[in-house]
C-alpha cells in the first residue's frame, strides 16, 4: 500500500481499504498484489488463507459513503459466492 492509502478493520475478518486517487485499473492492480501475497502465505503451509474483495469507486459509482460501502459489500459477497462455486464449496447461507 502507498503512504496515502488507509486500511481499516471493519469487523471479524473483513477489512476496508481507502485508496485515494486510484481508478478501477489501479484498484484491480492492488487486488492482484494482495492475491499474490495470499498465495505466498498459502505456500508456507497455511492452506486456509484466502481473500475475496468487493471494489467500488467514489464518486464514479457512488455519491455517498453509505452507497460506497453498500456497493463494495454487495460485490464482496458476489465474489465470495463465485469463489465458493469455483472451489466446489457452495454455501447455502
Amino acid at each position: 500500500m502507498r503512504r496515502e492509502d488507509t486500511l481499516f478493520r471493519v469487523g471479524g475478518n473483513e477489512f476496508m481499504a481507502i485508496l485515494p486517487n486510484t481508478g478501477a485499473e489501479g484498484s484491480q492492480g492492488v487486488m492482484v498484489r494482495v492475491q499474490e501475497a495470499v498465495m505466498e502465505v498459502r505456500a508456507l503451509d497455511f492452506a486456509q488463507v484466502d481473500v475475496s474483495a468487493g471494489i467500488a469507486a467514489y464518486p464514479v459509482e457512488a455519491d455517498t459513503l453509505d452507497e460506497l460501502v453498500r456497493l463494495s459489500d454487495e460485490r464482496l459477497y458476489q465474489a465470495k459466492r463465485q469463489h465458493y462455486r469455483e472451489q466446489g464449496k457452495e454455501r447455502t447461507s
